[in-house]
């Protein structure tokens, strides 16, 4: 079966300058990663990737990160 799938995204932001030093800090970044996200495709009830009925689809996964330097 076709499929279109979106398996890893990334986003990362540096904190801007002005932002930081009013808090206090020498730096800082913000992020979020996210795993699994989506599939299309016309099969119905099942991850065509995993071949079969029995299987469970793999978990979507959104990491969010904080890096501060003080």
């Amino acid at each position: 079966a076709s499929n279109i799938r979106l398996n890893n995204i990334s986003f990362s932001w540096g904190l801007t300058e002005k932002l930081y030093r009013k808090m206090g800090m020498k730096g800082g970044r913000v992020g979020i990663n996210a795993q699994n996200i989506f599939v299309i495709t016309k099969a119905r009830g099942y991850d065509p990737d995993l071949g079969g009925f029995n299987s469970l689809p793999p978990n979507t996964t959104i990491v969010v990160s904080i890096s501060l330097t003080l």
